[in-house]
């Protein structure tokens, strides 16, 4: 689960060494933007790929494209909304922007968030792309001459470091505040290394040699607002230490650590609370409001948030535990492995990542009101604690908490908030029992229209699966809540997190090859990979030289191969994979036949088709939307026509908004994947036969989202090839045919 925050901006202001905050115009909002680009396609052209070329020339603040997980977005119509204004997307424009997204904005789905300025694909390596502006650098030629030669200083970011005595390290900060929660401090092996992350600032990391690691027993003292002494038990911990001989990088690669796990205790029928213990060495807050990634050696990084608010603001020893409220998700990967863990295991986790000041947020309201679906209920626990410890007397707290039924309600963690803390609590169940009493349904007008809140000042929080966050996000446009007062988490089902482009493969196996392919379809459309560096074992010379040729030819003739069994291949990974959002293709019709409706979710599909300017088809849907219950099929039509002189030949891809839907649609038959020739002035009707699997809502990711985007786009083909007509109605799936015979039709096509 991902958890960190959008950028709330509420006053304007600029730091040298911080991030630009800025005000935004009325009208350009969260909330506005999702307003005008709901259903409607931003981007100035649709491409079947983008090569590397192609997006350095948009760079400019009417033309602005930015690559992102392996995605090209044209983002000009949104920058305007850019909670961080204009100048700081701009860093971007033109190249990629992973590294800076996940520096602000990991808490966003992205994908949902920008799906209207989708250009198409990233084709090519980002090693020829340049690098994202950094203004500290591009506004001072003399550090970006000692960026570019590795010389960087604590002092280009506004820090000195000294040691006032002979057991101490004092860091001050000149730009900026810095306390106990914006210090990491690692002496758990040789090196002494300190990780300054000052909010809406970016991380900076300095080492230093000579540490005398056999006693790593320290202290941390704060001296207000900008100053952290790091006081060691011994002064022989730090004798070889030259306070100038220090090493200062950015943070950009992150680091994990081992934590043991001391107590995992169950909650309910699928939560469990973990208490973690650090190892020795180690200061690690995790600030509210930001997170971490769990990682195990059998799989990828995911990330949670720990609910201790000791740990948190640095109360009491800074080297508490930290403690996980987890939801296990059967068939989850990693959750299913942390449901087996017991006390002595030991499991890695990263350094915090995040940079609002969440707790300082939360002071400057007198109300407050936690919208949490399900296990959005993590972010909000320190959150309320810290309402808690910080309420005055006229204030409100207001906590809505949606789940599925009464068994997944877990009060336990609620207990010691309301210990002294007066705060309203309202569960809201979407399938509850005969037996109860409270609140059912989902999250409505109706439901918060009963608060009774002055909107223009209240602050709310929203946490929950994409659907649930949409939802709400709706609601309070609709009840004309500020979109500066809405503070969104996104939890997100997977992360991939890869400091490298190339990935050697050679030593994985088949079956687990696929396997990472279909949990992290999105990394393996962004890079390049290797199948392990190939020995040369030649003579030298003539021999070397030969050896040489035949495997260059040898790369020829494989990659000729390849070429041809392109398509076919990446259809079928799609297929199989739901990569990218494509939908998965149905081929057991004795299921379809079996399966029954699910009467009480009805979900709205919606249609969509492109075509490049090049291309002169008129492409379109017959119908808008139609609304289909899970269980049961659909027949939805779109229209081609060729209006010119000329035979044209075209070839269709599609995908599925959001993608976490994907895996659920399936299609019976449809006319992607394959060449489609039309002669001048010949119009066609394309059928696509599908369904939605029962089982998408059972899906806690889903259970808020009620409606999909389907899309089309048609790309040109190879000129000249002679290709039967595909359209022939016989062709067509029937609901008034037998099985057997729709499944030969299928066969067939």
């Amino acid at each position: 689960m991902s958890l960190s925050v959008p950028e709330v901006k509420l006053t304007t202001a600029k730091t040298e060494y911080g991030r630009n905050k800025v005000a935004l115009s009325p009208g350009k909002g969260l909330m506005d933007w999702i307003k005008i680009s709901t259903n409607r396609l931003l981007a100035s052209q649709k491409l079947p790929f983008v090569t590397p070329e192609e997006l350095m020339k948009h760079n400019t603040e009417t033309d602005c494209w930015i690559l992102l997980r392996g995605n090209v977005y044209d983002v000009t119509r949104y920058l305007e909304y850019h909670p961080g204004g204009i100048p700081e997307l701009m860093r971007a424009a033109g190249t990629e922007a992973d590294k800076l997204f996940d520096q602000y904005h990991a808490w966003v789905n992205y994908s949902n968030m920008l799906k209207a300025c989708l250009v198409g694909p990233f084709r090519g390596t980002t090693s020829k792309l340049p690098r994202t502006k950094n203004p500290i650098f591009d506004m001072n030629p003399a550090l970006k001459i000692k960026n570019a030669s590795n010389s960087l200083t604590l002092n280009d970011f506004g820090l000195c470091a000294s040691k006032p005595d002979k057991k101490t390290i004092r860091i001050r900060s000149s730009v900026g505040n810095l306390g106990l929660q914006n210090l990491v401090v690692d002496v758990t092996s040789k090196f002494l290394r300190l990780v300054v992350r000052r909010f809406d600032s970016e991380a900076i990391c300095v080492s230093w040699d000579g540490f005398d690691w056999s006693d790593r027993n320290f202290s941390l003292k704060p001296i207000p607002p900008k100053t952290v002494d790091v006081v060691f038990e011994k002064e022989k911990a730090l004798d070889e230490v030259r306070i100038l001989s220090n090493k200062v990088t950015k943070y950009e690669e992150q680091v994990f650590h081992p934590y043991v796990v001391e107590k995992a205790e169950k909650l309910s029928h699928n939560t469990v609370l973990f208490d973690l213990k650090p190892p020795p060495g180690l200061h690690l807050p995790i600030p509210i409001g930001q997170y971490l990634l769990f990682r195990m050696p059998s799989g990828f990084p995911k990330p949670f948030t720990p609910i201790t608010y000791e740990n948190a603001v640095c109360e009491g020893f800074y080297g508490d535990n930290l403690r996980f409220f987890v939801k296990i998700y059967p068939g989850g990967q990693l959750t299913s492995a942390l449901s087996k863990l017991s006390e002595g295991d030991t499991i890695e986790l990263s350094e915090p990542i995040g940079r609002k000041d969440i707790g300082n947020l939360i002071e400057k309201f007198d109300e407050i009101l936690i919208l949490a679906a399900g296990s959005g209920i993590t972010p909000m626990i320190n959150i309320i604690e810290h309402r808690k410890r910080t309420q005055i007397e006229g204030q409100k707290t207001v906590l809505y908490w949606f789940n599925k039924k009464e068994e997944d309600i877990c009060e336990q963690i609620l207990e010691e908030k309301r210990e002294g803390f007066k705060f309203d609590v309202l569960h809201i169940l979407s399938e509850p029992s005969s037996a109860w009493i409270g609140e059912q349904g989902r999250i409505r007008v109706g439901i918060l229209e009963k608060l009774n809140l002055d909107w223009k000042k209240t602050l709310v929080f929203v946490c929950g699966p994409i659907g649930f966050n949409n939802a709400s996000l709706n609601v309070l446009m609709e009840l004309k809540v500020p979109s500066e007062r809405v503070v969104v988490f996104q939890m997100l089902s997977k992360l991939t997190c890869f400091s490298r482009t190339f990935l050697n493969i050679s030593k994985i196996p088949k079956s687990k090859f696929f396997l990472l392919i279909q949990k992290n379809p999105q990394h393996f459309n962004r890079r390049w990979y290797t199948t392990g560096q190939q020995p040369f074992k030649g003579n030298k010379g003539s021999d070397a030289n030969r050896d040489s040729m035949f495997y260059v030819i040898s790369i020829g003739v494989v990659f000729l191969g390849l070429s041809f069994a392109a398509i076919p291949a990446y259809r079928m990974f799609c297929e199989a994979t739901s990569f990218g959002g494509t939908t998965q293709v149905a081929k057991d019709f004795d299921k379809i036949e079996k399966m029954k409706k699910v009467e009480d979710r009805l979900i709205r599909v919606q249609f969509n088709a492109d075509v490049p300017s090049s291309m002169r088809w008129h492409f379109k849907p017959l119908q808008d939307e139609i609304y289909v219950h899970p269980g049961e099929t659909a027949l939805a039509f779109y229209t081609a026509k060729n209006p010119t002189e000329k035979p044209i030949i075209g070839i269709s891809s599609y995908n599925l908004t959001p993608f976490q839907a994907a895996y659920y649609f399936n299609k019976i038959q449809c006319f992607c994947f394959e060449e489609q020739i039309l002669n001048p002035g010949e119009e066609v009707d394309l059928p696509v036969f599908f369904y939605i699997d029962p089982d998408y809502v059972n899906d806690p990711n889903l259970e808020y989202l009620d409606s999909i985007l389907l899309s089309y786009t048609f790309f040109e083909s190879k000129s000249n090839l002679q290709l039967p007509s595909p359209f022939d109605p016989n062709n067509r799936p029937s609901m008034q045919l037998p099985i057997e015979a729709n499944r030969a039709l299928v066969a067939k096509a």
